[in-house]
Formats: structure tokens, sequence, C-alpha cells
């Protein structure tokens, strides 16, 4: 029956290819919304008379509603099908994101924020869960990462093209802009997606769909070796990005410089998406994961080493182009966790979802507590100390 249902839906979907590529729009939506407050740091502080550090909470906030949402996203996606969560989702973030862009004070934007977050939460879990009920496990790390793709590209355009747009708009323009994309690609999404997607609820439960308590704590053991890897990885970003942008600034970068630096990060980020997802489809993700563990590792030692010397912006900039790349395994992570019986597929890609976010919030927090000017070499140091802790686990996690 479960094998029906998954003809059915490949059917509906018309095209293995289409739903990678609408999902990759989301992500890029979502990514550009999520990155574009990185460079606006310093303009939002500006707006709100708010301390540059306060202003970096926004990333810490926007994290937690989506680590918060995403379990629950994931559960009710299991059981009442992923179009109603999906869409709920994106109608959610149109709005609070519309809302960030007409906040009267720096509280209202940041509870936007959060509620924005909330709704990413519902979007992104499930997509991942959609993505995997129709694309099989041989070919399911390379489709993620295309998805995974769309998250990189709003780094190479959405965030240099945000900071274009905020010269005539302001971040406030930016904002509205994104609200707006968003809800033109979830017209599209609607009539395209498949549907109806069958609830995983109406698969009949077989003895191996909900396996016993014994069963349950033996996939519980192979699935935290992957979620701690995944808030690992996000942990690094959250850490080291959110200041990013200051920092290369106050390192001399001119406006134009700093949209070229993006745009060279973003681009290494895809490759390394695709390269990775690759090396994951053609071997195992495990094995994928653990090699780019280590070279981000080494990438972010590399660039707490380069600020520590004063080293030039022009030998800095590559060292923070290869740690773009080396921390684009989240495809393999979400081909790991999307692994085993669809009744429970949301449920992990969400607390995977949630691993990661969880990470984000506590890398930007960390960041925002230890930043100061100047002192920026000790975000990528943690960052890269944080990642190696994660590298002897992996041989723990199994396919459940």
């Amino acid at each position: 029956m479960a094998k029906a249902v998954q003809k059915i839906v490949r059917r509906e979907s018309g095209s293995s290819f289409l739903i990678p590529s609408l999902l990759a729009l989301v992500m890029f939506v979502m990514g550009s919304d999520l990155n574009i407050v990185a460079p606006f740091v310093a303009p939002i502080s500006h707006s709100f008379k708010v301390p540059l550090s306060s202003t970096g909470w926004l990333v810490t906030v926007f994290a937690f509603g989506y680590a918060g949402a995403s379990p629950l996203t994931g559960y009710l996606s299991d059981r009442m099908g992923r179009r109603p969560i999906f869409f709920s989702g994106t109608a959610l973030f149109i709005a609070f994101d519309g809302l960030c862009a007409l906040s009267p004070s720096f509280w209202i934007l940041a509870v936007s924020r959060t509620i924005a977050g909330v709704a990413a939460g519902a979007i992104s879990p499930v997509g991942y869960a959609l993505l995997s009920d129709v694309v099989s496990i041989k070919h399911r790390a390379r489709a993620m990462s295309i998805v995974s793709m769309g998250f990189s590209l709003s780094t190479i355009a959405g965030v240099p093209l945000g900071l274009l747009l905020s010269r005539v708009w302001g971040w406030r323009g930016v904002m509205a802009s994104l609200a707006g994309a968003m809800l033109i690609i979830a017209v599209v999404s609607y009539r395209l997606l498949p549907h109806p997607l069958i609830p995983a609820s109406s698969v009949p439960r077989t003895p191996t769909s909900f396996p016993p308590k014994a069963r349950t704590s033996h996939w519980l053991g192979g699935q935290l070796p992957i979620l701690y890897a995944s808030a690992m990885a996000f942990l690094a970003v959250g850490m080291v990005y959110t200041y990013m942008p200051d920092m290369l600034t106050r390192h001399g970068a001119s406006a134009d410089a700093l949209l070229a630096i993006l745009l060279g990060y973003g681009l290494f980020n895809l490759a390394g998406n695709y390269f990775f997802g690759w090396v994951g489809d053609r071997t195992d993700p495990r094995y994928a994961v653990k090699i780019a563990q280590i070279f981000e590792a080494v990438a972010l030692l590399a660039v707490a080493g380069a600020l520590w010397m004063q080293v030039r912006l022009i030998v800095l900039t590559p060292l923070l182009w290869l740690f773009g790349a080396g921390q684009a395994y989240i495809p393999d992570l979400k081909a790991l966790a999307s692994q085993g019986t669809p009744q429970r597929r949301g449920l992990r890609l969400a607390w995977n979802n949630t691993a990661m976010y969880s990470g984000m919030m506590a890398g930007s927090a960390g960041a925002s507590l230890l930043f100061h000017p100047g002192q920026f070499a000790i975000l990528p140091l943690i960052a890269s100390v944080m990642v190696l802790t994660a590298l002897p686990f992996m041989a723990q996690a199994h396919r459940s």
C-alpha cells in the first residue's frame, strides 16, 4: 500500500525535478529573509536607536520561532498531509514578513521576526518531507541539495540584491519585497505541488510502521548524532555569519566589496551543496558529512588565524569562501533524517530542522554576547571547536 501511495504522488507531481525547483525558490526567499538581517544590523540599529549588538538578536528570535514550531508542524504534516501545513506556513510568513516592514518599534519588529520564524518552521521541514515522499532514497541527497541550493542562492543573489535595493527602498522596502515574492511563489506552488498528498495516517499500519518502545529508543539513538551534527553546523553559521558583514566593513570592505564578498560566499556555498550532495549519493551521506565537517573546521581555524594576524582583506576573503563551501553538508544530514517509514518522516525532518535552528539560535546569541568591534576572531575559533565535537558521533548514526 505504501508503494502505491508513492506511485500516486509521483504521478501527480508530474516531474521529480519540478518539486525540488519549487521548493528551492521557497528556500531562496526564506534564506534571503534570514540572511538579510546580518547586512542590515547597522541600518536597523540606526532606525530604532538601539545598540548594534541588540539588532543581532533578530537572527536569534527568528531561529527560536523556527526551532520551536518545527516538531509540531512536522507531526501535523504526518497526520494531516503536507499541503495544509505547508501553505498555512506560507500564509503566516507572508503576513508577518509584511508586518516586519511596517514595524513602528524594535520590539514589534522582534515579535514579528519570531512569528515569521514560526511560519518558516511550518514551511521548511514539511517541504523537505514532501520532497522525500516523491524522490527515491537513491537520489534523495542530490534532490535535497537542489532545495538547499535555493538557500545558497539567497546569499549569491538575494542578499546582494537586497543590499542594492535597500539603497533606494531602505531595509523596510526589502522586507516588503520578500513578502511579495513569497506570495507569488506560494500561488504558483499551490497549483503545481502534488494535490492531494495522502497523509501518512491513511497508510495502513504494519508491524514496522510504529515500532515498540525498544525499537523507538534505538531510532532515537541513531538520530541523535545527526541532530547534534545539524545543530553544530548551524551554530557555526549563526556565530560567524551574523556579524560577518560588519566585521568585513570594519576590515576595510567598501559597500561594493561587501557585495562581491557575499556573492563569492554564496557561490562557494552553492558549489559545496552540490558537491557534498553528489558525494552522499555516490557513497554514503555519513561519509560526506564527515569530510565536510573536517573541511569546515579547518576553514574556520584559518579564518580565526587570519583575523588574529590582521591579514589583508584579499587573504581573508577566500578563507571565508572556503568556510561557505565547507558548511554546505545540510543536504546529506537531511537525507539521513528522511530515511525510514513515511509515517514518521515529517517528524524526523522537523526535529532535524529544530536541531539546526537551535544551533543557529545558540550561535547568533553567543555571537551577540561575545561580539566586540575588532575582536571577531574568537567567533570562528569557537565555531570550529564545536563542529569538531560532532565529528566522532557520525559513525554512530544509522539508517533508521
